[in-house]
């Protein structure tokens, strides 16, 4: 889409435990995408990482291994950084922009919530409510285990994530398929 179809925007979400190990499969697949958030990027500050056709904005992870997130935006869009919409305990991570699609604004949270990190609902919850002006995407990695996205089973962070959706009108968009292959599924 270019900013002056009136169209669909393709979203890809992916956890990818170090973009550049996955870098020739992304090359391969971005093209079908207009927008791509990628959590788990394992990049630090040092490492250049591009994608032809596309503008990419990243929050490393530079106190330890692992982490890190990434949004690439098609060279078209428009964008501006929020940085006042995050989870603030300092183990959360979190990357929001505001995009022009070129029909209308849209606000995009990219987020990783390591398994080790505390489900505190009073947050997840002043981030939901504080953010609905435009329409919101927020997308990313809670790990939060629950049977309505298809979990064998359901962990306490994810009865507590299923509950703030619920009292905050979101919706959960999933196909019917699990949202991870292994431990809990």
């Amino acid at each position: 889409m270019n900013p002056q179809t009136k169209g669909n925007i393709k979203i890809l979400f992916w956890n990818c435990r170090n973009i550049n190990n996955k870098k020739p499969e992304l090359l391969k697949t971005s093209p079908e995408y207009d927008i791509i958030i990628c959590v788990e990027t394992w990049l630090n500050p040092k490492l250049s990482f591009s994608i032809p056709g596309f503008q990419i904005i990243r929050k490393d992870r530079t106190n330890h291994r692992g982490g890190g997130i990434a949004i690439l935006l098609k060279q078209h869009f428009n964008w501006t950084p929020i940085s006042d919409i995050n989870i603030d305990d300092k183990i959360t991570e979190t990357l929001t922009v505001k995009i022009n699609t070129g029909t209308q604004q849209l606000t995009l949270c990219a987020c990783y919530r390591p398994p080790s990190a505390e489900f505190r609902q009073d947050k997840w919850n002043h981030l939901l409510r504080n953010n609905r002006q435009d329409p919101f995407i927020l997308a990313g990695d809670f790990n939060c285990h629950h049977e309505a996205w298809n979990c064998r089973i359901s962990s306490i962070p994810g009865e507590r994530l299923l509950q703030t959706i619920e009292e905050n009108d979101c919706a959960i968009h999933n196909t019917d398929t699990t949202t991870y292959v292994g431990r809990f599924n």
